[in-house]
């Protein structure tokens, strides 16, 4: 299915799911705003886009932490300048700590982990629904992890809990 109206933006969209998803829309003819935390990672995904039969006037990159919402804004603003509209937010960008086992929790590990997990999903939501309601239409798709709805010390407390946040804010939010 080719769409050559659409917009989506992808956040995470520099490695796993959120590339996957940058790499599909862009060849069905999207415009794709891809954002992640390292630079060199959204450029590798667009270009790994563009090889797979994207179309690079339709691709923006936008190196970006999530869990800073005044940048979050920013992007926001910046793929709308660009594109007129976003239609497709896919909140894929998250993390885990290396020291992620209770034992092993710091202060500054768990807040990275909601900042960008939970924290960070929400700024971009909040952030493309004014352009949405103009639209009045648009859809979001909040990416989380077996771990949103199953608790196991593999992944460690703020990861499991950043994951059921996401689920239980999702839930929320299509009420």
């Amino acid at each position: 299915m080719t769409n050559t109206k659409r917009v989506a933006w992808i956040t995470g969209g520099g490695t796993g799911i959120g590339q996957a998803c940058v790499e599909m829309l862009a060849a069905r003819g999207w415009s794709v705003a891809v954002t992640s935390r390292r630079a060199e990672n959204v450029d590798a995904a667009i270009a790994s886009a563009v090889a797979k039969g994207g179309d690079s006037s339709r691709l923006l990159a936008v190196p970006l932490d999530v869990s800073d919402s005044a940048a979050v804004e920013a992007a926001a603003k910046k793929i709308v300048a660009k594109f007129g509209r976003i239609d497709l937010l896919v909140n894929s960008a998250g993390i885990n700590v290396r020291a992620r086992n209770w034992p092993d929790v710091t202060n500054e590990g768990w807040d990275q982990v909601i900042g960008i997990n939970l924290d960070g999903l929400m700024y971009c939501m909040r952030a493309v629904l004014p352009a949405m309601r103009a639209q009045k239409e648009g859809t979001i798709v909040n990416v989380s992890s077996w771990a949103g709805k199953f608790v196991s010390p593999l992944t460690g407390p703020a990861y499991v809990a950043s994951k059921h946040a996401v689920v239980a804010l999702t839930e929320s939010f299509n009420m």
